[in-house]
C-alpha cells in the first residue's frame, strides 16, 4: 500500500481491510516474541548461510508483490467487496508466512566455536525484516480504526479528505554487516576459501539489493 486518501468516515471496504489484517498483525507480533530452544547443530554453517541468503530476497520480493496487489485490488479500489479483501489478505499472509518459516528454521540452529554467532545473526536478520512488516500492519490497522487520532497526531486539517501514507519500508538488516564481518573472519582464518567467501559476500549484497527492490515494489 502506498498512499490513501479518506475522510474521517472510513468507508466499509477499508474497515473490512482493517479487520482482516488485524489477526495477521497480532499473529506476527506473537511470533516475533516467541522464544525457541535451538536443537539443530549446524553441520555446515557455510551451506546454511548460503541457503538463507538465497531465500530472503526472493521471499521479500514476493511479499512486496502481495503488498502491491493489496493496494491495487483493495485499498485503491472503492468497489472492493469482502471477498476481494479476504483473498488479498490471504495472499499477503502466505508471503509473510514464508518469511516466518525462515525465522523458525534459523531459531532451531545452534553451533559452537567460530560459527557460534551465525544462528543469532540469521535470527536477527529475519526479526528486522518481519519487525518492519509488523509495524506496517499495526499502522494500517490503527489508522483505519481511528483516522481522527492519526490526523490529530500529525496536525492535519480535517475539513477535507486526508492523505495517509502506508508505505512498507524494507531496509537492510544491521545483522547483514555482522554476517559480512563473520565471512571475512572465516576467510582470514583459512576456514573459508577465497572463492567461496566472495560468493557469500555477493549473496549478502543480493539480499541488500533485494530488500531495496522489495521496498520499492511495495511503495516504500
Amino acid at each position: 500500500m502506498h498512499r490513501m486518501s479518506c475522510d474521517l468516515n472510513v468507508p466499509e471496504y477499508l474497515r473490512e481491510l482493517s479487520r482482516a489484517l488485524q489477526p495477521l498483525q497480532q499473529r506476527l507480533r506473537a511470533e516475533l516474541a516467541t522464544q525457541a530452544v535451538a536443537t539443530t547443530v549446524l553441520a555446515d554453517p557455510m551451506d546454511t548461510l548460503s541457503r538463507h541468503l538465497d531465500a530472503l530476497p526472493q521471499r521479500a520480493q514476493l511479499l512486496a508483490v502481495r503488498v502491491r496487489d493489496l493496494n491495487d485490488d483493495v485499498a485503491a479500489n472503492p468497489q472492493a467487496r469482502a471477498g476481494d479483501v479476504q483473498r488479498a489478505v490471504a495472499r499477503l499472509a502466505a508471503a509473510v508466512d514464508d518469511l516466518v518459516a525462515g525465522l523458525r528454521d534459523a531459531r532451531t540452529l545452534r553451533s559452537d566455536g567460530a560459527a557460534a554467532e551465525m544462528p543469532w545473526l540469521l535470527v536477527g536478520m529475519y526479526h528486522h525484516v518481519l519487525g518492519e512488516v509488523a509495524s506496517w500492519l499495526e499502522r494500517i490497522v490503527s489508522v483505519l480504526a481511528d483516522p481522527a487520532a492519526e490526523a490529530a497526531r500529525q496536525r492535519l486539517p480535517t475539513d477535507r479528505p486526508i492523505e495517509f501514507s502506508f508505505a512498507l519500508q524494507m531496509t537492510a538488516a544491521p545483522q547483514l554487516e555482522g554476517i559480512q564481518q563473520w565471512i571475512q573472519r572465516q576467510q582470514s582464518s583459512c576456514a573459508l576459501s577465497r572463492p567461496r567467501a566472495l560468493n557469500l559476500m555477493d549473496k549478502v549484497s543480493t539480499v541488500v539489493l533485494g530488500l531495496a527492490l522489495g521496498g520499492w515494489l511495495a511503495g516504500g
